[in-house]
């Protein structure tokens, strides 16, 4: 995990491509965001996730997005976090610790979003 910051937010994970372009990833992320806050069971499992009770959740813009690395030739996507989104969608986070915070967003992207964009369509992402 790189702690680097991007013109985008703050760098989380990379990636390789897959079948889905980034701004079509977003819009997954944010559909899976939705669908799992929408339920008791999903706002329960994102919140033990996190750490947080599950009414410290927001559904709006979740708080992970997908960019592409700048440059011609790098295909990474980069998985980063937006600490202003975060500050709204999960307000609980804004006590913790920044790599505390980083590694329960790694968590969030890794055991409830990755697998449900993967789940619809397995080579969206690599």
């Amino acid at each position: 995990m790189s702690e680097s910051q991007t013109e985008e937010g703050e760098r989380l994970l990379e990636h390789r491509p897959g079948t889905l372009k980034p701004d079509q990833l977003n819009d997954r992320i944010q559909e899976v965001w939705s669908e799992t806050l929408a339920t008791e069971a999903g706002r329960q499992h994102v919140a033990a996730v996190l750490g947080v009770s599950p009414q410290d959740l927001k559904n709006g813009r979740p708080p992970i997005e997908v960019v592409r690395a700048s440059g011609f030739v790098d295909p990474t996507l980069l998985i980063v976090v937006k600490w202003t989104l975060t500050t709204i969608v999960v307000p609980a986070l804004i006590g913790v610790a920044k790599e505390e915070a980083k590694d329960r967003l790694t968590r969030l992207w890794k055991e409830v979003l990755l697998p449900a964009i993967r789940g619809k369509k397995e080579d969206a992402i690599n």
